[in-house]
C-alpha cells in the first residue's frame, strides 16, 4: 500500500498488506472513513489500516472476515452519514452496522423445525437464573439461556400429552401454573423434571368443556387466582380449591358468556380483556363491572373489541393491546383514550404483548415486528428483520420482562432477546435526496441543471419522488414538503414519498423538503429543486404593452362612435343641443374618472416597474424579472379595464340579454381561472332594455361580489342565479366559502368591497342584500328596476 504525494510527486510505502505468491493481485476500492480508518478492497479480501499503519484482515481492526464470507468476494463498500458500512458483495449488499441493535434470537441457529417440530411458543416464564419455562401449542420446554438449548418435558399426565398451553403465571408463594386447552395444571420443579397436578372446574356437562380451556391467569391481593377462560371468569382459591364462576354477557360479539383472553389485577379492581366484547372493569368486592367497547354509547370509546393484552404504566395509564385496533391508553382518570395505529406510524394494529422498560416507553409486540413508544408522544419506533428480528410474527400471552431487566417475545420462529436499554436512539439528523422527476409520468430526472429545471407553461403535471437516506426502518420516515411560490406552509406527507403537482402558474418555485426518522428527529429544511414554469407569449411584457396600445387607439375610436349613437337615439331634435352638450360633459366627466381610477394609475404602475427592470437589468436579472412579470400583470388588470369601460359605454349592449351575458362571461373566467366550480342560470323575459348606468353599476356590483368570492371565501363551488321580472330584475351570488361575520353596518366584504356595492346601488336606485356567517359561506342579492 503506497501514498502519492500529487504536489511533490513522491511515493512512500505506507504498508504491506499481504504476500501473494504466483498469483495476480487486484485492487478494487480505497475508502477513509471519517474515524482515520483506510478500508482496502483487494482480490485477495478486505485489509483495513489504523493510523498508526497497522494492518488487519477484514472491514474493521476489530472485526474478522469471517462475518462477510457468507456475502461472497467484496468488491465495493461505502459509509453513511451515521457510520454504517454498506458492502457490496459477489452475492447480494451487506449492512454492516456501526452500532448494531441488540436483538438475539432463539433457537440462534434458526432451526425452528428441528427445535420445536410443529409446536409454536405461546408463553414464556423465567424460573432462575438463566432457566425459562416455554409454553408452546404442543406442550413445555425447558429454555436455557446461558446454553440457548431448548429441551421439551415429558408429561406424566396422559390426558394432557401434546396439550395446546395457553400461559404460564408464578404466583407470589412462587408456585407455577399453566391455562391449556383441557385445564388448569399446578406445575412441580425437581432439577430438571417436571410434573404436573390437574386442576378441573364444573358446573355443567353442557359447560365443563368450555370452563376448562384457562386461556389467562392472575392474582389479587389476598392470594386468589383469577381464571378467564372462553366461557367465563372464575375465581379459584388454591389453598381450599374453592372456586366461582363469573358471566359478563353483552349484547354484541360472537361469544354466549365472556370469552377472556387477558387479565390484569390491581388494588382491588380486575380488568378483563374479552374476545370480542371490548375489556370489562370489575371491582372484585361486589364484582360489578363497567366495560369499554367500540360499542359505548358516551366516551371513551375503544378502537377495537379483541383485547389481547393489559398493563398498567408508572403514571397509572392502562394500555390496552387490541386485535386490528392498535393500541389504545387510558388516562388514570378513565375519562379519555388515546389510540396509536398504523396511521401513527405504529408497525401493525394486531398488537399482543406490553413491556415497559425503565425509561418509561412502551413496547409492543405485533404481527409485523417490535414497536417502541414514546409514552409522552406516544411516537412509534419500528424494529423489523432488517434490525434482527424473528422474520414472523409475534404471539399473544407469549412476552415477558426478565429478572434482569431484558425482554422475551416469542413468536412464530423462537424467540428474541434484548436489553430495552442498550438500544439507543439514533439522534443524528437524516438526509433527503431527489431520486426520481417526471413530466405527464414520463420520466425527466436529466432535465435537471444543478438543481434546476425549466418547464414550459403546457408541461403542467409533474411528480417528485425523494427518499431519506436513512435505512434503519423506511417504512417510519415522515415527511414534510413545500413549493415555495405557490404556498409558504409545509403539507405532512406522512411516510408517502411521491408529491404530485399541477396546473400552477408561470412563475419560479422552490421545492423543498425535511424528514423524520423513526426516532422523531428532522433533517434540515433541504432545497430538493428549483422550477422555472416559462409563460406563454401572450403573457409576455412585450406582448401586453403592444395590445394595450392598440386596445386605448380602439377604445377612443369606440367612445366616439358610442357617444354619436347614443345621442342620435334618446334626444329629441327641440333638444338636441342642450342634450348632446350635456351628455358629453357626463360622459367625458365618467370616462376620465374611470380611465383615472382603473387604468392610469394602473398602466402608470406597469411603466414604473419596466423602468426599474431596465435600471437594474444585467445587475440583478432575478430582481428585473420579478419587476417586469408584476408590470405584466398590471397591464393585464389595465386590458380588462378598458374592456368594461367600453361595454358599459356601448348601446348595443342596452339590453338585459348583453347584461346576463356578461356576468355570465365574468363568471367563467373567475371561476376556471382560480379552480373554482361554478353553476349559472336565468330565468325570465331578456329583452327589457337598461339604462346605461343601471346596467353599468349591476355589472360592476356583480363583479365586485364574483371578486371578493374569487380571492377571498376559499369557495370550492360558485353559484349564480339571474331572475328577471315585469319591472325588476334580481341577481343572486352563493358561494359555499368561510363565510365572515355580519358585525354592523360598518361590516366589509374585502376592504371596502361592500360599501363600494351599497354605493353603486344607490346611484340606481337598487338593493343590495348580504347574508353570510363564519364557516356557512356568503349570499348576496342585487334588485333593480328596469324599464319596458
Amino acid at each position: 500500500m503506497y501514498e502519492f504525494n500529487a504536489a511533490t510527486s513522491e511515493t512512500k510505502k505506507i504498508a504491506k498488506l499481504t504476500t501473494v505468491n504466483n498469483r495476480s493481485f487486484t485492487g478494487y476500492q480505497i475508502l477513509n472513513d471519517g474515524n482515520g480508518i483506510i478500508r482496502v478492497l483487494t482480490s485477495e479480501g478486505a485489509f483495513s489500516i489504523d493510523r498508526e499503519g497497522k494492518v488487519s484482515k477484514g472491514l474493521s481492526i476489530s472485526e474478522v472476515e469471517n462475518q462477510f464470507k457468507s456475502g461472497g468476494l467484496i468488491y465495493s463498500l461505502t459509509e453513511d452519514y451515521i457510520g454504517n458500512l454498506w458492502v457490496g458483495t459477489s452475492s447480494g449488499l451487506i449492512k454492516f452496522e456501526k452500532q448494531p441493535v441488540e436483538f438475539t434470537n432463539y433457537p440462534e441457529d434458526g432451526d425452528v423445525e428441528t427445535t420445536f417440530g410443529a409446536d409454536r411458543i405461546t408463553s414464556i416464564l423465567h424460573l432462575e437464573d438463566s432457566r425459562y419455562l416455554v409454553a408452546s401449542t404442543g406442550g413445555i420446554y425447558n429454555f436455557d439461556k446461558k446454553s440457548g438449548q431448548f429441551s421439551k418435558y415429558r408429561n406424566n399426565l396422559t390426558a394432557f400429552e401434546g396439550v395446546l398451553v395457553y400461559t404460564l403465571f408464578k404466583d407470589q408463594k412462587k408456585n407455577l401454573w399453566a391455562g391449556t386447552k383441557k385445564g388448569l395444571l399446578k406445575l412441580q420443579l425437581s432439577g430438571v423434571n417436571l410434573t404436573a397436578t390437574p386442576v378441573r372446574f364444573k358446573e355443567s356437562p353442557d359447560n365443563d368443556e368450555w370452563i376448562n380451556r384457562i386461556t389467562s391467569i392472575t392474582e389479587d391481593s389476598e392470594g386468589y387466582l383469577w381464571i378467564g377462560t372462553i366461557r367465563g371468569l372464575i375465581k379459584y382459591s388454591p389453598i381450599s380449591g374453592g372456586y366461582k364462576i363469573f358471566y359478563y354477557h353483552a349484547d354484541f360479539g360472537n361469544e354466549g358468556d365472556t370469552y377472556i383472553l387477558s387479565l390484569y389485577f390491581n388494588n382491588g379492581i380486575l380488568w378483563a380483556g374479552t374476545n370480542s366484547e371490548g375489556l370489562l372493569r370489575i371491582n372484585t368486592s361486589d364484582m360489578s363491572h363497567i366495560r369499554y367497547s367500540t360499542h359505548s354509547i358516551v366516551e371513551p370509546k375503544l378502537t377495537g373489541d379483541k383485547i389481547m393484552a393489559i398493563h398498567e404504566d408508572k403514571k397509572g395509564n392502562l394500555w390496552i393491546a387490541t386485535m386490528g385496533g392498535g393500541v389504545n391508553v387510558l388516562d388514570k382518570d378513565l375519562n379519555k383514550i388515546r389510540t396509536i395505529s398504523i396511521s401513527d406510524g405504529l408497525a401493525n394494529n394486531t398488537v399482543y404483548g406490553i413491556l415497559e422498560d425503565k425509561s418509561g416507553n412502551i413496547w409492543v409486540s405485533t404481527n409485523k415486528g417490535i414497536s417502541r413508544i414514546n409514552a409522552e408522544t406516544l411516537k412509534p419506533a419500528n424494529f423489523s428483520r432488517s434490525d434482527g428480528l424473528l422474520s414472523g410474527g409475534y404471539h399473544q400471552y407469549s412476552y415477558l420482562k426478565g429478572l434482569d431487566g431484558s425482554f422475551y417475545f416469542g413468536g412464530s420462529n423462537g424467540i428474541t432477546v434484548f436489553n430495552p436499554n442498550k438500544i439507543t436512539p439514533n439522534t443524528k439528523k437524516p438526509k433527503v435526496a431527489l431520486t426520481d422527476f417526471r413530466i405527464f409520468k414520463n420520466p425527466a430526472l436529466d432535465r435537471f441543471i444543478e438543481r434546476e429545471v425549466e418547464l414550459s407553461y403546457d408541461e403542467n403535471f409533474f411528480t417528485f419522488e425523494m427518499t431519506a437516506t436513512n435505512f434503519e426502518d423506511p417504512s417510519s420516515n415522515e415527511y414534510h414538503w413545500k413549493l415555495e411560490g405557490l404556498a409558504d406552509e409545509w403539507v405532512n406527507a406522512g411516510n408517502r414519498r411521491t408529491v404530485d403537482i399541477s396546473n400552477i402558474p408561470p412563475g419560479t418555485y422552490l421545492f423543498k423538503v425535511k424528514v423524520a426518522n423513526r426516532e422523531g428527529i428532522w433533517s434540515d429544511e433541504t432545497l430538493l429543486a428549483k422550477i422555472v414554469v416559462v409563460p406563454p407569449f401572450w403573457r409576455t411584457v412585450w406582448f401586453i404593452v403592444l395590445s394595450g396600445i392598440v386596445l386605448t387607439g380602439i377604445f377612443i375610436s369606440i367612445t366616439i362612435a358610442i357617444l354619436r349613437r347614443k345621442l342620435n337615439r334618446e334626444i329629441a331634435e327641440p333638444e338636441r343641443e342642450k342634450m348632446i352638450f350635456m351628455e358629453r360633459a357626463k360622459t367625458r366627466d365618467r370616462i376620465a374618472r374611470d380611465l383615472h381610477d382603473d387604468l392610469a394609475s394602473t398602466v402608470s404602475g406597469a411603466g414604473l416597474y419596466i423602468q426599474s427592470a431596465t435600471n437594474v437589468m444585467g445587475q440583478n436579472d432575478e430582481v428585473a424579472r420579478k419587476m417586469i412579470e408584476k408590470s405584466a400583470s398590471l397591464l393585464t388588470e389595465a386590458e380588462q379595464a378598458m374592456r368594461d369601460i367600453v361595454w358599459s359605454v356601448s348601446p348595443q349592449y342596452d339590453n338585459v340579454e348583453n347584461l346576463i351575458i356578461r356576468v355570465r362571461i365574468l363568471t367563467r373566467e373567475l371561476c376556471e381561472a382560480a379552480g373554482i366550480r361554478f353553476e349559472f342560470d336565468k330565468s325570465g323575459e331578456t329583452t327589457s332594455m337598461l339604462k346605461d348606468e343601471i346596467r353599468r353599476n349591476l355589472y360592476l356590483s356583480v363583479k365586485e361580489v364574483l371578486m371578493n368570492a374569487v380571492k377571498h371565501s376559499g369557495a370550492s363551488q360558485i353559484s349564480v342565479v339571474v331572475e328577471v321580472g315585469e319591472r325588476n330584475i334580481s341577481i343572486k351570488i352563493v358561494d359555499d366559502g368561510t363565510g365572515f361575520r355580519m358585525e354592523s353596518q360598518t361590516e366589509k366584504l374585502g376592504g371596502n368591497g361592500l360599501a363600494n356595492i351599497r354605493k353603486r346601488c344607490a346611484e340606481i336606485g337598487a338593493s343590495a342584500e348580504i347574508v353570510s356567517a363564519e364557516g356557512t359561506g356568503t349570499t348576496v342579492i342585487i334588485k333593480a328596476g328596469i324599464e319596458k
